[in-house]
């Protein structure tokens, strides 16, 4: 249920690091599924943004750098975890933490309230992703595995990781595509955002977690996609995966690096964005001690009182 809560935006990336093609490529895409099907251990996700905005635009209520990292323990056997959420804008953070005692509920607990907040299965059912999105995002991993060239793969040298479970030997992948190969891929993109508009436009407008102010039109829509697409572009993507003897990847770090210029009588907000992504994996499928105690300890309250008071301040 955890997974479902992060953002489309995120999923998109995610599923943009597991396409690969070339030598290697189908010891990677195994090392990816079994990765994503462990069922029990700890995983941690750093994410960290740094915008440059457009000055001509003056201030902008949008932090310049965001850092979210999210660190959870599960055992999915049990549909339990517990997550503990960093987030930081500027100098405004914010931890959380989620409990996943069982698969009908997560319980969130805000570090300045006294009690924990209920999210209901349903609750979380409506954030997650359509299943029409679902399939648009595998459409881009399809995309992006089909750009890349066998030359994209390096399978480097057996190497040692240091991490929580101390030093684990693993071999190093590096994928680095082409300056024109990001180029025909934002291409590609954007002629399937536009193929998909219909889909993606009920989403923005019906999906809780991306609804916006006003309703675009086809047109209004396809406008604006050939607006950005026509005025971005993809300066940098680096990753580097490290997969252990037991066939998982233990270390992925993704380096994405965007640039707008505003022309056409179209405004970019931002002039450049870094985006890195950092994924680790340990103890892997070994028991967990996940301490539920707290539950029962403190006061809960429906997601929606958490709500009422957010309005109010």
């Amino acid at each position: 249920m955890i997974h479902k809560l992060l953002p489309l935006i995120l999923a998109i990336l995610l599923i943009l690091t597991g396409c690969m093609s070339g030598e290697g490529y189908q010891d990677y895409m195994d090392a990816l599924e079994k990765t994503e099907n462990i069922t029990k251990g700890t995983s941690k996700v750093d994410v960290q943004i740094k915008n440059r905005f457009n000055e001509d635009l003056g201030p902008i209520d949008i932090p310049e750098t965001i850092s979210v990292i999210i660190e959870s323990r599960f055992d999915y056997s049990k549909s339990q975890s517990i997550s503990d959420i960093y987030y930081l804008g500027n100098s405004l953070g914010m931890d959380l933490k989620l409990y996943q005692k069982d698969k009908d509920a997560l319980y969130l607990k805000v570090p300045f309230m006294s009690g924990l907040y209920a999210i209901s299965e349903s609750q979380v059912n409506m954030m997650s992703e359509p299943a029409d999105v679902q399939a648009f995002m595998k459409n881009v991993g399809k995309e992006w595995n089909a750009m890349l060239m066998s030359e994209n793969i390096f399978v480097g040298e057996k190497t040692i990781v240091r991490n929580e479970d101390g030093e684990v030997k693993a071999t190093k992948f590096t994928v680095k595509p082409t300056s024109e190969q990001l180029e025909t891929f934002t291409e590609t993109l954007r002629k399937v955002i536009l193929a998909n508009q219909v889909q993606l436009l009920h989403y923005f407008k019906e999906w809780p977690i991306a609804q916006m102010d006003v309703d675009l039109t086809e047109s209004e829509f396809e406008k604006i996609v050939n607006a950005v697409f026509s005025s971005m572009k993809i300066t940098r993507y680096e990753e580097v995966a490290y997969m252990d003897l037991d066939g998982y990847i233990i270390d992925e770090q993704i380096e994405i690096g965007l640039e707008y210029i505003s022309k056409n009588g179209f405004t970019n907000l931002f002039e450049s964005q870094t985006i890195r992504i950092h994924t680790t994996h340990w103890n892997i499928e070994k028991n967990q001690t996940l301490d539920f105690s707290v539950l029962d300890q403190l006061e809960i309250l429906p997601i929606e009182k958490l709500m009422e008071w957010s309005v109010t301040q």
